[in-house]
Order: structure tokens, then C-alpha cells, then sequence
């Protein structure tokens, strides 16, 4: 009788358990969604690399500064 009482906690114990990761790896799945990745851009002038956002955009050319597109704009 006492066997059988371990055994059935044990599996309720392992089932839970079970459960809790399943349902932490969907959400860790739902965080690293394809579209959420940054697009990056190099620098007309210096070559560096940034993301989009942070870009600064003149024409169909992305800088890294304003200072950078100032000075390729006037050269």
C-alpha cells in the first residue's frame, strides 16, 4: 500500500513537472518569433552595421550619424 502511494506521487510529481516545462518552452518559442529579429544596414560611408531603427536614412542610403551623411552628401 505504501508503494503504491509513492509510486502515485511520484507520477503526479513527474506529470506537473512535465506540464510546467511544456508550457515554459511555448512561451520561450513565442519570444523568439522569425519577425522579430532586427534587419541591419551598413553605413554608406564607414561600412558599420545597425540595426534599421537606429539608422539615419537619406535617399535609398543608411548612415550610421548625421555627421557621416552630411559628408557624403556634400562630397
Amino acid at each position: 500500500m505504501n508503494l503504491i502511494r509513492i509510486l502515485a506521487i511520484a507520477l503526479i510529481i513527474w506529470i506537473v513537472y512535465r506540464l510546467v516545462m511544456q508550457a515554459l518552452a511555448k512561451k520561450n518559442a513565442k519570444q523568439r518569433q522569425p519577425g522579430q529579429t532586427k534587419s541591419l544596414v551598413s553605413c554608406q560611408r564607414c561600412g558599420l552595421h545597425l540595426p534599421i531603427a537606429d539608422a539615419v536614412k537619406q535617399d535609398e542610403n543608411y548612415y550610421c550619424c548625421p555627421q557621416h551623411r552630411d559628408k557624403d552628401i556634400a562630397a
